[in-house]
């Protein structure tokens, strides 16, 4: 199946034969880590990243901040496990830790 991209030039892409699964990821970073900087270091390991929100209450240790993103991942070829999306969003974790000091927001 194949969908239309831009009408103007009449560009098409094909479309994904298995859907995307979408799981939200609420993280705690320091204030100065700006949502491009989450953005840049995880688009590569998923289809799509979108921001969802930024919290900052009593609940979030002073000089950190709480981001939520929706990570939307696909498995070519085949549906994917739980385990298999467990390991993708553990990758992805690591390397938001990694790279921006992030932790997973209990």
């Amino acid at each position: 199946m194949i969908a239309l991209v831009n009408a103007n030039t009449n560009e098409y892409e094909r479309l994904p034969e298995l859907p995307l699964l979408e799981k939200d990821l609420s993280i705690i970073v320091d204030e100065e880590i700006t949502w491009k900087q989450i953005e840049e270091n995880i688009k590569a390991k998923v289809k799509e990243v979108e921001f969802v929100d930024e919290y900052r209450e009593n609940q979030i240790p002073e000089g950190k901040k709480s981001i939520t993103l929706k990570v939307k991942i696909l498995n070519e070829g085949t549906t994917m496990t739980s385990e298999q999306i467990n390991e993708k969003m553990n990758s992805i974790l690591k390397m938001l830790d990694k790279r921006c000091g992030a932790k997973l927001r209990d």
